[in-house]
């Protein structure tokens, strides 16, 4: 791409008087508007930078205080859902759902932790010792003493990974030749999914919450040569061709677990999950990000897989297989435990990840893919938390992507479920789109 880089910053458009955001105040939602401009956008340079800061019995956090977030994502956990959409036509453009939870299976994928203890815990206030960051990040104040303390917040600058802004392509932000303008919205998560007691004790705080303020959007945008901008608006048309993250969510209960989802995508190039037991969603006992096994009730341990199947529209896909895990008793010896969570099934999750194109580091290994849990099912305290999910990449040939969009993604698990305990499964289908711009405005083809 010719021309000239700029640096531009803005604020929200949506932002109230006072400057400060929360969801426990009923404004949930940041916007940012990049207008309309015969430019280009660097997805990959935009940051989202501010100051937050966190309030347990509406005071700043002691040393003592038993508030925590998840130290995975840290202040990713922040963000609910991001949305991006034109500007001018107000077409969606993606949207992906439940966005804290992608994240704490895609963090810990692609990063390593010496990222995380390094640039990552500066920027979004990750750290892979949970203790250490409670101390950094949520009671994160200045002064000496209980009666002095005063706090400006833990500061942030985070990328916002998404199939759109990881894009290798500039994102033409000109109503003629490009987006219109580019609209990005943040929701907020809500304060009991964010937030949690870290001795699992919901008595041990009362009424947490947390709040934004100095709140701006940094990146930066190409500005083309005179060639080039003569050339582009004496076009009529044009396209870009993105990855995109599409996300849903289930729940089972079962030993016999089946799920289908209509995916209504043409492009599936590879989908993932990740799981929690759905009592430990918005509560403010359990960190509501912790990517577990699926789990029997407290003190049951570990539901373990015994065999999985992927399949499309019924027939089996794109494994032709069944993966029959190291716990199956049809084929493991009686009596033999394995410590670290079946191999195959781990393969097959690390290369849903491909088409992310995976790091060469990451935080998985034998001792965060386990089945490793205390009496109570939890690692909230473990020097190494569980980065467990189940994956399949659907078309690791040619990167053009299988089609869904007249064919159900079926997962077929037989689980070690004996309890009452239903788990909640979030699904994030990772796949091509193609924005195609016309004078008659902005098509979306997924």
């Amino acid at each position: 791409m010719d021309g000239s880089l700029e640096h531009q910053e803005i604020q929200p458009s949506n932002i109230i008087s006072t400057g400060v955001v929360s969801f426990r105040n009923g404004n949930p939602v940041i916007q940012f508007i990049i207008g309309e401009q015969d430019k280009y956008l660097l997805g990959n340079s935009l940051r989202f930078a501010g100051n937050v800061e966190f309030f347990d019995n509406n005071a700043i956090p002691l040393d003592t205080s038993k508030l925590a977030i998840n130290s995975t994502i840290g202040l990713y956990g922040m963000i609910d859902q991001i949305s991006l959409s034109s500007q001018r036509s107000k077409q969606n453009i993606e949207t992906i759902r439940h966005y804290g939870r992608f994240l704490s299976t895609y963090l810990p994928t692609m990063s390593s932790n010496q990222e995380a203890i390094s640039h990552l815990n500066a920027t979004s206030g990750q750290l892979p010792n949970l203790l250490a960051q409670q101390q950094g990040v949520v009671c994160n104040q200045n002064g000496s003493s209980a009666t002095n303390r005063t706090t400006f917040g833990t500061g942030f600058c985070m990328n916002l990974p998404s199939g759109l802004l990881n894009s290798q392509q500039p994102i033409p932000l000109s109503s003629d030749w490009g987006v219109g303008g580019l609209m990005l919205e943040l929701r907020l998560t809500p304060d009991s999914q964010f937030l949690f007691a870290e001795d699992a004790n919901p008595a041990s705080v009362t009424d947490p919450f947390y709040q934004l303020r100095n709140l701006k959007l940094i990146y930066e945008v190409v500005n083309p040569s005179a060639d080039t901008l003569s050339r582009l608006r004496s076009q009529k048309g044009d396209t870009l061709e993105y990855n995109s993250i599409s996300s849903y969510y289930t729940s089972v209960n079962s030993t016999n677990a089946i799920v289908n989802f209509n995916l209504g995508i043409r492009n599936a190039l590879s989908g993932f999950f990740n799981i929690i037991p759905s009592t430990r969603l918005n509560n403010l006992g359990e960190d509501g990000f912790a990517t577990l096994p699926f789990t029997n009730t407290a003190n049951n341990g570990v539901a373990n897989i015994k065999q999985l199947v992927f399949t499309r529209n019924g027939v089996k896909f794109p494994l032709q297989y069944n993966i029959d895990t190291n716990v199956n008793p049809k084929f493991i010896p009686s009596g033999t435990s394995y410590y670290a969570e079946d191999p195959q099934v781990l393969r097959n999750a690390v290369e849903s990840l491909i088409p992310f194109a995976l790091s060469k580091k990451s935080r998985l290994s034998p001792a965060t893919y386990t089945r490793d849990l205390d009496a109570a099912n939890r690692d909230v305290t473990s020097p190494l938390q569980n980065h467990f999910f189940v994956g399949v990449n659907f078309d690791a040939i040619s990167n053009q992507g299988v089609d869904y969009s007249n064919a159900n993604l079926g997962i077929q698990m037989e689980l070690n479920l004996t309890t009452d305990n239903p788990q909640t499964i979030f699904l994030f289908i990772h796949h091509k789109s193609t924005l195609v711009f016309s004078p008659n405005g902005l098509q979306v083809v997924n």
